[in-house]
């Protein structure tokens, strides 16, 4: 079956998804850009806030257009963060930063969850579903190697140039992981209804309406007010 060269694939792409060099070091980038480490670990914060907010649509884009262009989309938008953030390096103008970091955001949202359901569904129609923790486990260590990898690119490449040049280099490995999204087979889904991300949000958010009480303190004699744990007293 095509489809089981994916299992081959979720390794390579953790592998080089994973190897950005610049990890170790974006907050002195930053800086250097910036000036200020406040402005640089704002960068972070942005990331945060617009990837929580487009956590759910881009997950019904998911459901939408299927897993493996998600995964492209994803892939392209790295590439797309990586050359801003070199180009920010190069020209010097901090702004360019803030465009980055909503750029690395999306990425990092169309890819969340839609490379575990990639994952999930593909030994699934490999009649393999038992086995899905076991690829889930291997392909995330090939994550880690792919840190180990860029941290040394990273030490290599500062010590003999600069940290723009890194930037570049960055921007070169982040081409990789699209040839490897282009080459993963979509899975067929079989389970009879599918359930969107658009559903799943709508059912949770009425079981928070119906259940906005989730425990009575009353029921674990033993705990301590949440007041307590932060040095103050009633």
């Amino acid at each position: 079956m095509k489809i089981r060269r994916n299992i081959l694939l979720f390794k390579l792409y953790y592998l080089f998804a994973s190897m950005w060099p610049m990890s170790v070091l974006a907050v002195v980038f930053f800086q250097r850009i910036t000036g200020s480490y406040a402005f640089a670990l704002g960068v972070y914060s942005i990331v945060g806030i617009v990837q929580s907010i487009a956590e759910v649509p881009t997950g019904i884009v998911s459901d939408r257009i299927g897993r493996r262009k998600t995964m492209v989309v994803s892939a392209v938008l790295e590439v797309l963060m990586a050359v801003i953030f070199a180009l920010a390096g190069t020209l010097g103008y901090k702004y360019l930063l803030i465009v980055g970091a909503v750029v690395w955001a999306l990425a990092e949202a169309f890819a969340s969850g839609t490379d575990d359901a990639l994952m999930y569904e593909t030994m699934e129609e490999l009649s393999m579903s038992d086995r899905y923790d076991v690829l889930y486990a291997r392909s995330k260590t090939f994550g880690q190697i792919g840190l180990g990898v860029g941290a040394l690119i990273a030490a290599v490449i500062t010590y003999f140039y600069s940290l723009t040049v890194l930037a570049w280099v960055c921007a070169v490995i982040d081409i990789i992981p699209i040839f490897i999204c282009l080459r993963f087979v979509e899975p067929k889904r079989h389970n009879g209804e599918d359930v969107t991300s658009a559903k799943h949000f709508i059912a949770a958010i009425k079981a928070f309406v119906q259940n906005k009480k989730t425990a009575d303190i009353s029921d674990y004699p033993n705990a301590k007010p949440w007041y307590q744990f932060c040095g103050a007293s009633v």
